[in-house]
């Protein structure tokens, strides 16, 4: 009868123990991936950000190079003159806005700030846009995104 009573078998504290041991690893191994899946987006997010900034940068840049008169800044707003009329870029409630043939658009939504001013060179006078994104979440990051983007009119119209 002592045979019966010796052959293998689980207990039931040490199913219990194999039940503590997996429930944590299964809890551990849940949290990473949806940190996982909450960074992959706020990167995604930030990407998308970064291109959406150098896109309008490099419109602004093309609106430069294209001016035939000598860019201004008037009442917060850059008029770059074209063949065509201007256009007026301006800064408000965290959005750029471009003005062409009297119809406003948003360029850049979630600006924190915009700075376009002249830079005087030796022979010309450049235009440095400066530009800050406000951050994608109310959570303190790291890196804050900043761009400066520079211009130069066609030297024969912009003296």
């Amino acid at each position: 009868m002592k045979a019966a009573r010796q052959r293998g078998g689980w207990s039931l504290i040490e199913m219990l123990v194999y039940i503590t041991v997996f429930a944590g690893l299964s809890f551990g191994a849940y949290r990473a991936l949806f940190e996982t899946i909450t960074h992959s987006r706020r990167l995604q997010q930030n990407t998308e950000a970064i291109i959406t900034a150098v896109r309008a940068g490099e419109r602004w840049r093309a609106d430069v190079r294209h001016a035939v008169r000598p860019i201004t800044w008037n009442n917060g707003s850059l008029v770059i003159p074209q063949r065509d009329g201007e256009i007026i870029y301006r800064l408000a409630e965290n959005t750029l806005w471009r003005t062409v043939a009297g119809k406003e658009a948003p360029l850049l939504r979630q600006v924190q700030q915009s700075r376009m001013a002249p830079d005087q060179r030796t022979h010309v006078t450049a235009w440095r846009w400066e530009l800050e994104l406000l951050p994608p979440t109310n959570r303190p990051t790291k890196i804050v995104p900043l761009f400066t983007f520079l211009a130069v009119p066609n030297p024969e119209t912009s003296r």
